[in-house]
């Protein structure tokens, strides 16, 4: 199921705190417990966040350059505004990475807060090969 259809969706919350170095021996299970919670929901609203951000410039870039695609005018004045919380390039690497890669990917959204905004946009436009690669790193938990 694609990424866009499941932003929403709440899986599992099992973290295994003993391969992250966390000693959680002192800790009670009340306590350990509202770490997992707080280490789940941070990796879902990550990359949930990155996810929506990425499809909601997508669509707005999509409407301020219209169908001729032949003045962006509107659509580089929006991204040098300061309107939204991202630099320009921020802006324009989420709109591609959503473009070409995340509305499409099978990987959950809390894979997704093991990447950069950058790096979303260059894998977004790797070719297939290169998206599995990657893809593989961050389904087994590695910094991409």
């Amino acid at each position: 199921m694609p990424l866009v259809q499941r932003l929403e969706e709440i899986t599992d919350i099992s973290i295994d705190f003993g391969k992250t170095g966390v000693d959680t021996s002192r800790l009670s299970e009340y306590q350990v417990d509202s770490m997992r919670e707080a280490v789940f929901e941070l990796r879902n609203a990550q990359g949930a966040y990155l996810a929506t951000c990425g499809k909601a410039l997508f669509e707005l870039k999509e409407v301020l350059r219209g169908k001729s695609k032949s003045n962006p005018r509107e659509w580089t004045q929006f991204k040098k505004s300061g309107l939204v919380p991202f630099s320009a390039k921020e802006i324009q690497d989420l709109a591609n990475a959503w473009e070409k890669w995340l509305s499409t990917t099978d990987l959950d959204a809390d894979a997704f807060n093991l990447i950069g905004i950058r790096t979303l946009s260059r894998v977004a436009n790797a070719d297939d090969k290169t998206k599995k690669v990657v893809e593989g790193k961050l389904l087994a938990g590695e910094r991409v």
